[in-house]
């Protein structure tokens, strides 16, 4: 589910969601991509690098001809998330009214595992999809 959001969203789109979460306007990438960090907390790895294999096989199954110039683009909405305060506060308010609840995550948490996802697996993606 992680990597499908990532590859859904590759920018920060002004789409919103079709209703209101928890009472307020989100756009439908910041809550997608929420997902994507609400799933890197809740995975609570050390290292999140065996994503990189399992999401390179995947993307190889399911797009081989294809598969390196779609994954080279990984991250791309992520980073924009994370370097956008207004997207990520959006973010942050879905998962700490969604999957996060029990435990609402700080923004300077969310970015903490948004950093650690990129930096583990997903620029490792996108090396090995560009060499």
């Amino acid at each position: 589910m992680a990597l499908a959001n990532l590859l859904e969203h590759p920018v920060i789109k002004t789409d919103m969601m079709s209703s209101l979460f928890a009472g307020r306007a989100i756009k439908r990438s910041n809550k997608d991509l929420g997902r994507v960090l609400a799933i890197t907390i809740l995975a609570d790895l050390d290292d999140y690098s065996p994503f990189t294999n399992a999401w390179q096989a995947a993307l190889e199954a399911c797009f081989p001809q294809e598969w390196k110039a779609i994954a080279s683009n990984a991250g791309s909405g992520l980073r924009a998330l994370l370097n956008s305060d207004e997207d990520l506060e959006q973010a942050q308010y879905t998962c700490a009214n969604g999957l996060l609840a029990s435990q609402p995550p700080t923004l300077d948490e969310l970015k903490t595992a948004g950093e650690r996802l990129l930096g583990d697996a997903i620029e490792r993606l996108e090396m090995v999809a560009n060499s």
